[in-house]
């Protein structure tokens, strides 16, 4: 809109949002994608609707892909994994935690295990200091595509 095109070549970004660092380094790089995303779960082929990537830890592409993924999933009942404004009740944290310690476990499948126990309180708190950071009202919709990989396969969520 400003016509200023001719200097995309020239701009450099120093260093990302605090909120998407924190979510790279505290989520991500931590417990989502040695968890959520491998093979076994939600980044092999039996993934089921959410499907996650996984690349080299370093890969801004896999982190930031992952973030819109789990921003935009639903799950069949139109439930957000994250909840921006109840981050706690977030079906992303809930689904980490150990059946007798949610009122909303992650749906049964064959070999899920939880990436939460009482000896990572941090991780938690760690996921829900990245989404306080992230909250801003209104929340904006960014006209971002639908990147994430379709799978035929496995379960919910």
């Amino acid at each position: 809109r400003l016509r200023s095109r001719d200097l995309y070549d020239r701009i450099k970004v120093i260093s990302e949002p605090s909120s998407l660092k924190l979510f790279r380094e505290r989520v991500h790089d931590t417990w989502l994608n040695n968890n959520c995303s491998t093979n076994r779960c939600h980044g092999g082929s039996e993934s089921g609707r959410l499907r996650l990537r996984r690349d080299p830890l370093t890969s801004e592409r896999c982190c930031y892909t992952n973030l819109l993924v789990l921003d935009r999933f639903r799950t069949r009942e139109g439930v957000p994994l994250i909840d921006w404004e109840r981050p706690a009740q977030s079906l992303l944290l809930q689904y980490g935690l150990p059946r007798s310690e949610t009122m909303t476990p992650h749906p049964d499948v064959p070999g899920w295990t939880p990436v939460f126990d009482s000896r990572h309180r941090e991780l938690i708190d760690n996921s829900i200091l990245w989404m306080n950071s992230m909250m801003t009202a209104p929340r904006p919709q960014y006209p971002i595509p639908d990147l994430s990989p379709k799978s035929t396969k496995g379960g919910e969520p």
